[in-house]
């Protein structure tokens, strides 16, 4: 039955539209035309939207050029312009990644260009300019010294975004016009003004990088009025146990974040929770997620104090690069955290009391720790080694260029993610060579080597140390072997003392060069009475010989033949030390 009323249906249903079409078929058809009509009309004054790049409009029919002219350009259809010196973007961070070292590699910005385009020329026709109001316009653009200065400023505040982002202060952008400069006037001035008039200003302890809430009791904030005529100093000074712990919380938290912004990148640790006074006592905590601190008790102080916050973030750190693969390594790089952004040799100062040390950095645990031991106990082991590394740059170093190096290290082996304290060691020497190639040491070897052995922490070798000497004590010879009773050479190979001239000698060390590699150092003192003067006047060091070359001279300064000591020492592989800068 449904079958045979569909045909029915459906064989009914042409009669029934020419029905509908009689009827209002005319009416449709003049409504059509009118739509049309007004679609022709606004089609010729309004521009359909692109789905992409607009296309230029087609020439017009041109006037032919009058005679002897040439014909009209056609016109240049310009894109975007960038306006940055060049195509890096200043507002993101160098990748730690695959290099480590790029982030200290000085950036090299293009020069200002101050010389006139070349444009002009191009429109110089037998003698005649052909100047169209946008050649006009781009020769003034291109040509402006104003405009090719403010390029880098582009540069500045992104580089200012960075710095932002990471927690530092804005060191500002320069505004206005140069003086002096085409396209600028004499009077400009160079400083940026802000107007409006009186301005309420809130603040709270929340940032990018921290943001702090008290279990104690409500936050701090700091409200303030004022004009742009005069500063307005919103102190956030605590008085109390819990302010204290609330302004301590935030300001190491955005300290160390900035300490570590080399492996860090804008998505590690955002706005990372700061949670204080917490009832409880005698400890903190990382929880995968925050840092929480508790408060003072149990004759323990509040624990939101720099040590123990340097230490807690410092779990967030290995967490973030990879996560917390070994407890004892991530409690050790914690109080490494702690001992290098506070350069104290303690971790937990006063913690049981005045003058207390949670964990001193001087303590000496050896590796391997016992069975079943604690991993803050395990942890020390690394510590007491980045303490240790400290110590022995010293030797060679400042002390802020002996934290600085300690701390790229220190970082650098966090960020390929260690899994044990004898991989986090390893993974230094990896950070610290400048070739690829661990065999011939790095700039920093003999430092990490004794620090790792101080705790007996395996670790990749050396190269043996590099020395030799020799007396030269047959000043007239022309040519010779020192005594072996008072000479040597590590690499094996013979001495030769050779006389050039009065009181100019050369000695050679066979075999001790650094085959393509320059290097060493050398130490020389005159032997006799006391009224000899010698000096190195230069050495040679890239061949396979070490070579020196003196200069000797009596009390007038006329060269004379003095007999002297020579001492050459080229420690670990003849590579450089390298200073990295924070």
């Amino acid at each position: 039955m449904k079958n045979s009323e569909s045909r029915r249906t459906y064989q009914g249903l042409p009669k029934l539209l020419s029905r509908w079409y009689r009827q209002h078929g005319s009416q449709l058809f003049i409504k059509l035309q009118a739509s049309v009509a007004i679609a022709s009309i606004l089609s010729a004054y309004v521009p359909l939207p692109a789905m992409a790049q607009q296309a230029p409009p087609a020439a017009a029919n041109a006037a032919p050029p009058a005679p002897g002219l040439p014909p009209a350009p056609v016109p240049n259809y310009t894109q975007p312009l960038s306006m940055h010196t060049g195509n890096r973007d200043f507002s993101k961070p160098h990748q730690v990644f695959p290099n480590y070292l790029k982030t200290w590699e000085p950036i090299t910005v293009a020069a200002p260009v101050t010389s006139n385009s070349q444009r002009l020329e191009a429109l110089v026709h037998n003698g005649k300019i052909y100047l169209s109001l946008a050649d006009a316009i781009v020769l003034g653009l291109e040509n402006n010294f104003d405009i090719a200065i403010q390029r880098y400023n582009l540069d500045i505040a992104d580089t200012e975004l960075l710095r932002a982002r990471a927690g530092s202060g804005l060191l500002g952008v320069p505004a206005g016009l140069v003086q002096g400069t085409q396209g600028g006037t004499g009077n400009t001035s160079s400083s940026l003004t802000s107007g409006g008039g009186p301005a309420a200003v809130n603040a709270g302890l929340s940032g990018l990088h921290s943001v702090v809430a008290d279990f104690g009791g409500p936050l701090m904030t700091r409200s303030q009025s004022g004009t742009p005529a005069s500063a307005m100093d919103l102190n956030f000074g605590g008085a109390s146990e819990f302010q204290l712990a609330e302004v301590s919380g935030f300001y190491w938290a955005n300290f160390i974040h900035t300490f570590a912004s080399d492996i860090l990148s804008a998505t590690d640790l955002v706005a990372l929770p700061t949670n204080v006074n917490i009832n409880s006592s005698c400890n903190a905590f990382w929880n995968g997620s925050s840092i929480n601190f508790f408060r003072a008790g149990g004759g323990c102080p509040n624990t939101a104090y720099s040590d123990v916050i340097l230490h807690e973030y410092g779990h967030g750190i290995d967490s973030s690069k990879g996560g917390i693969l070994d407890g004892g390594y991530s409690e050790g790089f914690g109080d490494s955290m702690a001992i290098l952004g506070t350069r104290q040799s303690c971790v937990g100062r006063d913690f049981f009391g005045a003058g207390t040390c949670l964990r001193p950095a001087t303590d000496v645990d050896l590796w391997p720790p016992p069975p079943f031991s604690d991993v803050h106990f395990i942890g020390k082991r690394y510590m007491q080694f980045v303490w240790q590394l400290v110590q022995e740059l010293k030797k060679n170093n400042s002390e802020d260029e002996s934290f600085q190096i300690a701390a790229h290290l220190d970082l650098a082996e966090a960020a390929a993610n260690p899994i044990s304290i004898p991989d986090a060691v390893r993974l230094s020497f990896i950070a610290d060579d400048d070739d690829g190639d661990l065999s011939n040491g790095t700039p920093h070897c003999t430092e990490l080597a004794a620090a790792a052995d101080s705790r007996n922490i395996p670790r990749p070798p050396c190269p043996p140390k590099k020395m030799a000497y020799a007396w030269a004590n047959s000043p007239s010879a022309a040519s010779y072997t020192p005594s072996v009773a008072y000479s040597y050479n590590s690499a094996g190979g013979p001495i030769t003392i050779t006389r050039s001239g009065q009181g100019t000698y050369a000695v050679r060390f066979a075999g001790f060069g650094g085959n393509g590699i320059v290097g060493g150092n050398v130490q020389l003192t005159p032997y006799g009475p006391g009224h000899e003067h010698c000096r190195v006047h230069n050495w040679s060091s890239g061949g396979p010989d070490f070579i020196v070359n003196v200069t000797c001279s009596n009390t007038l300064g006329v060269a004379d033949d003095t007999r002297f000591t020579v001492l050459v020492n080229w420690c670990g592989s003849p590579k450089a030390s390298r200073v990295f800068h924070r």
